[in-house]
Formats: C-alpha cells, sequence, structure tokens
C-alpha cells in the first residue's frame, strides 16, 4: 500500500471516528427545555414549579417500563433550562421560547400560568416541537392542540363547573367578579360566566375592572348596592388583587363569599395578614385537585421543597410534579430522538399514573388533562378541597 493510500486510510477511519463519536452524543442526550417568564408570576413561585418538575421527571421513569426508544433512561435526558427573570416585558416569554427552540430541544417544558403558555404554544408550534405546560388553563391552547399538553383542565370547564357551583349556592343572586381589561385570561372568565348566566338566569353576573393603578372604580363601586351582593369572584392573582380585596372587604356585608382563582392556594398570601379572621374563613379558592402532600411516595419531595423554601410546600410544586412524571412518559415512549418523534409520542400519550394513590391524568383531544376540579376553603392549616 502506497504512503499516499495509507494517509487517505488513516484520515477516512478519522473522520468515521469522530462522526461516531458525536452521532453517539447526540444520540446519547435527549434534551428538554424548560423555561419561564416573570412577567406575570414570581420568580420564587416559578421555582416551586421547576423543582416539582425535576423531581417528577426522575421519579416518572423509575415507575415505567423502559421502552426500546433512545429516551428510555433518565440518565440520557438533559434539561436546558432558560429563565427570564430580568426581562419583565410582554415579550420575555417569547424570547424565552425561542431561546430555547435554537438549543435544538425535543420538548418544551413549563411556562405555567396562561400568558406564558399561549406565547411558548405559538413558538412551539412555529418550530415543530411538541410543548408540555405546568397548569395554564387558557381556552385558546386548544388552537395548539396538536403540540400542547398542560396539567390543568380548560378554562371553560372551570368557569362551568365554578358556575355549576355559584347556582347551587347563590341561585337568584348577584356576583361581582372583578377582572383587568388587558389580562387575556381574566376576561376570558368573565365571558365565559355571562354566557352561562345567559343562558339560565340562576345568577346574575357583575363585572368590575380593575385601572391600571389596581383600584376599582369609585364611581362605578359607588352605584353598586351592596346589600344585595352575597359573593364576589376575583380571577386576578392575589398580587394584583390586593387593593380592590382590601376595598370590597370594607363594603361587603359580613356573610359575602370571597371566591379567588387557583393561583390564590398555590402560595402565601401576604395581605391576609392585614384581614381578619372571620374574613379568611369566607374565602374559597377553585382549582384542579394535586396529589396529597402527606402521601408517604411524596416525603423526598417535601423535604427537598421545605429545605429550599423554609415553608410548607405550595400547590405548584405538586403541578410542577404531574408534569415531569407526564414528560417521562412522552421520553420513554418516543421511538426516535427527534422533534418529530416526540411528538407523536405526545399525541399517542392519552393517560399515565402519577402513582396509584393519586389516579391518572388523561390528555383530551385539545391538549387539556381531565383532572377534578374542587372547591378549596380557607383554613389556618392551609386550604381544604371539597366537591363543588
Amino acid at each position: 500500500m502506497s504512503f499516499r493510500n495509507k494517509i487517505f486510510l488513516i484520515l477516512f477511519f478519522s473522520v468515521l471516528a469522530i462522526s461516531y463519536s458525536s452521532f453517539s452524543i447526540a444520540s446519547s442526550d435527549c434534551v428538554i427545555g424548560y423555561g419561564y417568564a416573570t412577567t406575570v408570576m414570581s420568580k420564587e413561585n416559578q421555582e416551586h414549579f421547576l423543582l416539582g418538575f425535576e423531581y417528577g421527571l426522575e421519579e416518572g421513569f423509575k415507575n415505567l417500563t423502559p421502552s426500546k426508544g433512545p429516551c428510555q433512561s433518565f440518565k440520557n435526558i438533559k434539561l436546558e433550562l432558560v429563565a427570564g427573570n430580568i426581562r419583565k416585558g410582554p415579550l420575555s416569554t417569547v424570547n424565552v421560547a425561542k431561546e430555547l427552540a435554537t438549543k435544538n430541544v425535543l420538548l418544551l417544558a413549563g411556562f405555567p400560568t396562561s400568558h406564558e403558555a399561549l406565547l411558548a404554544a405559538r413558538v412551539a408550534q412555529h418550530n415543530g416541537i411538541s410543548f408540555v405546560s405546568m397548569g395554564a388553563v387558557a381556552n385558546g391552547l386548544a388552537q395548539f392542540s396538536d403540540y400542547v399538553f398542560t396539567t390543568s383542565p380548560k378554562r371553560a370547564s372551570y368557569t362551568k363547573e365554578i358556575f355549576k357551583g355559584f347556582t347551587k349556592r347563590h341561585s337568584g343572586q348577584e356576583i361581582l367578579v372583578v377582572a383587568k381589561k388587558d389580562h387575556v385570561f381574566s376576561m376570558d372568565i368573565v365571558k365565559s360566566l355571562k354566557e352561562e348566566s345567559s343562558k339560565t338566569g340562576a345568577v346574575k353576573i357583575t363585572p368590575v375592572y380593575l385601572s391600571d393603578d389596581l383600584t376599582l372604580d369609585k364611581q362605578v363601586i359607588d352605584q353598586i348596592d351592596f346589600s344585595k351582593i352575597k359573593a364576589v369572584y376575583f380571577t386576578l392573582y392575589s398580587s394584583i388583587s390586593r387593593l380592590a380585596f382590601l376595598e370590597l372587604e370594607k363594603r361587603l356585608k359580613s356573610d359575602a363569599t370571597f371566591y379567588v382563582s387557583s393561583s390564590w392556594i398555590s402560595h402565601k398570601v401576604e395581605f391576609f395578614d392585614e384581614v381578619s379572621q372571620s374574613t379568611k374563613k369566607r374565602v374559597v379558592a377553585f382549582g384542579a385537585g394535586v396529589p396529597n402532600i402527606e402521601n408517604e411516595k411524596l416525603s423526598e419531595l417535601k423535604e427537598l421543597y421545605v429545605k429550599r423554601f423554609k415553608q410548607k410546600p405550595a400547590n405548584e410544586v405538586f403541578e410542577g410534579y404531574e408534569g415531569g412524571v407526564f414528560v417521562a412518559n412522552v421520553l420513554n415512549n418516543a421511538i426516535a430522538a427527534t422533534q418529530k418523534g416526540m411528538l407523536k409520542s405526545l399525541n399517542e400519550t392519552k393517560c399515565i399514573d402519577v402513582y396509584t394513590q393519586f389516579g391518572q391524568i388523561c390528555r383530551t383531544a385539545e391538549g387539556y388533562s381531565t383532572k377534578k376540579l374542587y372547591f378549596y376553603h380557607w383554613s389556618p392549616e392551609g386550604y381544604v378541597p371539597n366537591a363543588i
């Protein structure tokens, strides 16, 4: 063999070895992206979701029978994290999702608020990437159904169920609904509740809106006969609702009920220290069922949470946990470590077990969860769920 041919062979096998090595590295890492923005939810609460997701992802693989696919082991999974902590503008979520997409992730996860999820879903669809949200409920996610799963039911399901609850408790009465016109999810609730009211007439829905400074219009409020108001429903996050809550607390009669969104049961509501015990006892939240914190299967997660945040576990950590388990199933079932392979697996994953004691989470055709909904009554030890 000539010297020239020897050099050629050496170069050939060198290139082949490098190519094989690169292929092995690429195929051994099933890269998924987790992102969030702090536009409408604080960094601390976002990290609650993330902690639960990371734990659920690892635990999810422990309870699965390994498939023949490339992502059938937690050891093969690489998590890319991008957080929009500083970029708090309206496009923060878009920038975070786009940045993750440039990293060629197989799947997007996180973006738990409806505001974030709608924006991230659009980026996911544009790039052909599957997307799992930790708890978003926006009706608009249905238009991205082939790309999305969220661990919560659809907003329309929420409003239909809460209206049933209103009908049982407040038939023939008037309920104030606090909303903000530039918050899509808030206006979705108002629209859906008014539609339900127009169908039956069982409950009168009266919207009242927050101004840019988060106060209620005094002229509008002064025209309301508060002796006839038996309940008020806050569609917004507690941080946005503080001034309105304290104002209405002064005006409402002592037997009026304060209904609040599911976000209020997720973390400590700081301004509750400013209201009386009797007022707190009248606060009823509305949300989807989450795993029982006292279950021994979650003792490690509980300990991790308390160690990191120095407080009793919030509901976000369990939404994240469920999302992590779901993603583990999607990864395990994928026959190819490609975005198309992950999309196929997402759409074929109908129901998953989140430990036997917690039952199943199922994905609807529109991409939402089928979890049961509850009224959560305030107590000093935390919110207690009761049937609607």
